[in-house]
């Protein structure tokens, strides 16, 4: 009797991924990660299904339905992976049981983990063979936890990375009798943590499979209408951790677009996303701030750190990016200085976009000649500030995310009533485009009668030519009372004092906005970071403005810390 040909359900990313495995040789590398796999779509697939029947064998049958599909009670299923090979087997084989994909960072504490668990209200955990430590760690913190509302036990399984590819692409068919609810839960992304503990946000089925990002083309000085950046084809580099959307976008889209991904080890450093574009022609990309500045520093570094840029150099940097037809960013603004260097060594205009987890990507589209702007928003999302035409930013989309995992209240606040999702951000209107000027919560700084951006002081300190980097916080020193403080990291040989900044930026800012604090970064020390590259600012304030004790509610004026500069209490106005 002839062998059964495989079949997945009528999920949308499973749909994109057999077309682009049909569309693609079948000895065409797919995916090459940090690891050292090298993958074709036969090999993906042989492992997916592989892991699919493993899975199936272990789980307990009252958690499939009587089509083998995982019920709507049971729909989680998380795993234990980085960002590569490993997790984009573990992906498509949960979603191709009907299941909804749910990523355990290895890097967060097992008491972060646990609780995940516990949302999800899951027991089996896949793993890669990277994470079998903090597997163990995990399987014994849950096993002796007491509380009846969390798992005991855990169901646990390696990710199958080495079957035999499969045969014959053609014969995997869609079973149309397997249908799966398009807005259902698809797979959960935890949100960056700026804000505080990270969580887990519901996204749906079609996410990675509708609405493409929209960019806009450039022919000499005119625009040309935008069009998707999602096409077919090509290549992309993944620097995001798994349990981020941007992970999930980076190798899981990309692979269902049929781009090959080079996966690397997370969190990945402006040196190896840079090593990649040297070594490959890559045509996809969406950079953060940090990454651009980085990059920068490491190319005008090996000509002797001469921030000049020639024509010498523009030449010998802009090879490694011929492949890119668009220069996006996300996770922020970028300086001025920077955003010249990039837009001369590319040929191609910036384009900054907004966009949130929860918002399931980006929101905005359009070139922009104004400073601060993350463009207009893209069809079919609207928009309103608390103040008319400046305050809250709130973001209203067909296709925001389902919930928070496991937390019905903090679901419910997340929105207005009229389903506009507050974003926390602070924006204004001007031509039609969104002017960001930071969190509400993170990106403020109050003394007095004086309120001001940390985010517009935090750019103009980027712009002093012996600044490499930089952070501006609000330093607590009274209740609704704070000091402006700059975290910085000096370029190789330079030297600088809080008076001299001071000095350097009177002309640029309002003197109520200079900051009064300072602290430099040695070389070995880094900021602390979220998954997406912003600088997580309330761990900067304790661990750069405290002195020993980081549950102290104040900066102490009496006695800073010996590595802190501090210029004085301002006058209160």
């Amino acid at each position: 009797m002839a062998e059964k040909a495989p079949t997945l359900p009528n999920d949308p990313i499973l749909v994109r991924l057999l077309e682009a495995a049909n569309r693609v040789p079948n000895s065409e590398v797919i995916i090459k990660d940090f690891v050292g796999f090298e993958k074709t779509y036969p090999e993906l697939l042989g492992d997916v299904f592989e892991t699919r029947r493993q899975l199936k064998s272990v789980l307990p049958a009252s958690k499939l339905d009587e089509r083998g599909l995982l019920r709507e009670e049971s729909v989680y299923i998380t795993a234990l992976t980085r960002t590569g090979y490993e997790y984009a087997v573990a992906f498509f084989a949960v979603r191709s049981l009907g299941g909804a994909y749910v990523p355990l960072d290895p890097r967060a504490g097992v008491e972060r983990q646990a609780i995940v668990l516990s949302r999800a209200k899951s027991n089996c955990v896949l793993f890669d063979r990277g994470c079998t430590a903090e597997l163990e760690t995990l399987r014994a913190h849950v096993e002796n936890i007491q509380s009846e509302a969390t798992v005991k036990s855990l169901v646990v399984l390696p990710i199958v990375c080495n079957s035999p590819a499969l045969p014959a692409m053609n014969n995997i068919k869609i079973d149309e009798s397997l249908y799966l609810d398009p807005n259902g839960p698809g797979f959960v992304c935890m949100t960056s943590g700026t804000t505080g503990y990270s969580k887990g946000v519901v996204i749906r089925r079609t996410c990675l499979t509708s609405h493409p990002v929209l960019v806009t083309k450039l022919s000499g000085s005119r625009l040309e209408s935008s069009e998707p950046l999602e096409k077919q084809g090509g290549a992309q580099i993944n620097y995001n951790e798994s349990h981020w959307l941007g992970g999930a976008k980076n190798v899981i889209e990309s692979i269902a677009l049929g781009k090959k991904v080079f996966a690397l080890e997370c969190p990945a450093s402006a040196k190896n996303v840079l090593e990649v574009f040297r070594n490959n022609r890559i045509t996809y990309f969406i950079f953060n701030p940090a990454l651009l500045r980085g990059m920068k520093e490491i190319l005008l570094g090996e000509f002797g750190g001469d921030q000049e840029l020639t024509r010498e150099k523009q030449e010998a940097f802009s090879v490694h990016f011929k492949g890119l037809a668009f220069f996006l960013c996300i996770g922020g603004l970028v300086d001025e200085p920077t955003v010249e260097f990039w837009e001369t060594v590319m040929g191609l205009p910036l384009q900054n976009r907004y966009g949130a987890s929860e918002l399931t990507g980006l929101v905005t589209m359009g070139l922009t000649k104004i400073y601060g702007s993350v463009g207009k928003l893209s069809p079919g999302i609207e928009m309103k500030l608390s103040e008319g035409t400046h305050g809250r930013l709130l973001i209203r989309t067909p296709d925001r995310f389902l919930g928070y995992l496991g937390d019905e209240a903090a679901t419910q606040a997340a929105f207005d009533e009229e389903g506009y999702y507050r974003t926390g951000d602070m924006a204004e209107l001007r031509d039609g485009e969104i002017i960001l000027l930071g969190r509400e919560r993170d990106d403020y700084i109050v003394f007095g009668n004086s309120r001001f951006s940390a985010l517009e002081v935090e750019l103009r300190v980027l712009a002093l030519p012996y600044i490499a980097e930089a952070c501006v916080v609000a330093v607590p020193v009274e209740e609704n009372k704070q000091l402006c403080g700059a975290v910085i990291r000096l370029k190789d040989g330079m030297k600088t004092t809080l008076a001299h900044i001071r000095a350097d930026l009177q002309a640029e800012i309002d003197a109520s906005m200079l900051p009064t604090v300072l602290r430099q970064l040695p070389p070995h020390e880094e900021l602390p970071r979220t998954a997406t590259g912003k600088p997580i600012k309330r761990q900067v304030i304790e661990d750069f403005f405290y002195d020993g004790d980081c549950g102290r509610d104040f900066f102490a004026v009496a006695n800073p810390p010996s590595e802190v500069e501090f210029y004085g209490m301002p006058i209160e106005v």
